[in-house]
Parts: C-alpha cells; sequence; structure tokens
C-alpha cells in the first residue's frame, strides 16, 4: 500500500517534529501495511518553499536510514502545494515537487474563501499533462457550503484525496 500524503519529513513543517518522529512515523505505517510513502510536506510559496532538490536530499538520507534499520519502506518525493498563480509555472520548472516525480500534483486550497484563480489552474495542469489531486477537499469552506461543487472538480479531470479522519 502507498502512502501519498504524509508530512514525514522532520523540522519542515506541521508534520514531524524531528528525525525520531520522522522513524516512529514511518515504524507505523510499515505495521499498518504501508510499503512506500511520498513525503508531502507543506509547500507554501515564501514560507514552506523547500526545493525538490533539497527534499531530495534529506529523502535519501531517511531512505539510507531505513536500509540500515531494516525498515522496509521506500520513501519518495512530493509536496502537498498551497495553490498559488504561478504553480504550474514553477512545476513545469522543476523547482516544486510532483508526487513521486510523477504526473500527479497534489495541491490544496486555503480553507476558508474562494480562490479565484483554480479554475484556471486545473486547466493549465491538464493542459501541461499533469493529474491534480485536491487534498482533503471535505475540510474547505468552499465545500461545506456548496458540495456539488466536487462533481464539478471530478468532472474537469481533478481526483480528491480525502484524510481518514473524516471517514
Amino acid at each position: 500500500m502507498i502512502d501519498i500524503h504524509a508530512h514525514i519529513l522532520p523540522s519542515i513543517d506541521d508534520g514531524a517534529r524531528n528525525a525520531s518522529e520522522t522513524f516512529d512515523m514511518i515504524r507505523e505505517a510499515e505495521k499498518n501495511g504501508i510499503t512506500e510513502i511520498i513525503a508531502t510536506s507543506h509547500y507554501v510559496k515564501d514560507k514552506y518553499d523547500l526545493n525538490k532538490e533539497n527534499r531530495k536530499i534529506i529523502i535519501d538520507l531517511i531512505n539510507q536510514k531505513l536500509e540500515e534499520k531494516q525498515i522496509n519502506v521506500k520513501i519518495h518525493v512530493g509536496a502537498e502545494i498551497l495553490i498559488y498563480p504561478e504553480m504550474v509555472e514553477d512545476i513545469i520548472k522543476g523547482e516544486v515537487p510532483t508526487l513521486g516525480e510523477s504526473r500527479y500534483v497534489l495541491f490544496e486550497l486555503p480553507f476558508v474563501g474562494k480562490v479565484i484563480y483554480l479554475d484556471n489552474i486545473i486547466e493549465e495542469l491538464l493542459k501541461n499533462g499533469y493529474r491534480p489531486i485536491l487534498a482533503h477537499p471535505e475540510r474547505y469552506e468552499i465545500v461545506k457550503e456548496n458540495p456539488g461543487i466536487i462533481d464539478k472538480w471530478i468532472e474537469k479531470g481533478v481526483y480528491l484525496q480525502g484524510n481518514i479522519s473524516s471517514i
């Protein structure tokens, strides 16, 4: 099983606070049948904007330690991107990580308010061959006020990633 949304990188965002916590989280994932994890720490332009190359360096070190500790989980680079106007451009330039360096892009919206450029971002992602995945749509005010908007996003080609705690 692959976990495509995990905040396991140490001291990057609101996920693992340190390396010890990172390895505790990975051990727990392994116990639950997870064999691969995409490390999707937040990417917030000008706040949490650790680039893809630096994320890969950290992940390579974690994967080395996992081998040494005989923990059978493989970590891949990724990000949970807070949508912003230049997002697609930055992804194309290779500055912002996709899920496991694939064509899948995990992004999130602000919890409150409406993003006026959301449709443009979705269209640009699709036009450039990317598959958008909207993280935890059940948490957004816009969805709570208008649940039918989810159908519109799905029709456009957006995948949805819900949190297990919301089930």
